[in-house]
């Protein structure tokens, strides 16, 4: 009986690290671009203006050069909703979905992170609810509890997966993120540990309560 105690204990601490690893991902940036890009332009700018430079064999490097020009500054944020630019301020952000992935695909992946991102919350909420309610009445709360939270993970997976799907792959004719050097940050972290933290509370609670 002590020993049922203890893991719903552990479901609930779980649960409620779940949610708010959750909402810190939603604040934090999922991306940011290091302080170093002007560094790196710069190197860049003197191989392709050294003498024994080859256009046809520094392809890559010109690739790389355009991009990082063409591309946010040094210090740049992206959270799900909206893009601060490093040299800009904080107080001046654009709106991801109207103004930076603008086309079908894009947009439809930002969206649907953005609204799996607040299915992940909400359903973290309830999960801490029926996660305090399980150290009374296991045998109510147990099927519902577990379902709930692989719900929770199931949503956490897909806003990571669609942010990283335009990190790794791009959308329409664009680059992908880390071509401009854009780096995974806080938020996205987050939102892998939430992932991973209401998976194992699913398994405990339908497991060993």
């Amino acid at each position: 009986m002590q020993r049922y105690t203890v893991i719903r204990i552990f479901v609930l601490l779980c649960v409620i690290l779940s949610l708010v690893l959750a909402v810190l991902g939603v604040l934090m940036p999922f991306f940011e671009t290091p302080a170093d890009i002007s560094l790196t332009i710069r190197f860049l700018t003197d191989l392709l203006q050294s003498p024994g430079f080859s256009v046809s064999e520094g392809r890559p490097l010109l690739e790389r050069f355009g991009h990082l020009v063409s591309g946010p500054p040094a210090k740049s944020k992206m959270t799900l909703w909206g893009m601060t630019y490093g040299s800009s301020g904080a107080t001046n952000t654009i709106n991801l979905r109207d103004e930076y992935f603008t086309c079908y695909l894009g947009n439809m992946l930002i969206q649907s992170a953005e609204g799996m991102a607040v299915v992940t919350c909400v359903l973290g909420t309830a999960n801490v609810i029926m996660a305090f309610f399980l150290l009374f009445f296991p045998s109510v709360v147990k099927f519902p509890l577990t379902a709930y939270l692989f719900f929770a993970a199931v949503a956490a997976a897909v806003t990571f997966g669609f942010t990283l799907h335009l990190y790794l792959h791009g959308w329409c004719a664009t680059p992908a993120l880390h071509a401009s050097e854009w780096h995974v940050s806080k938020g996205f972290i987050f939102f892998v540990i939430s992932c991973t933290l209401s998976l194992i509370a699913s398994v405990l609670t339908l497991v060993f309560t």
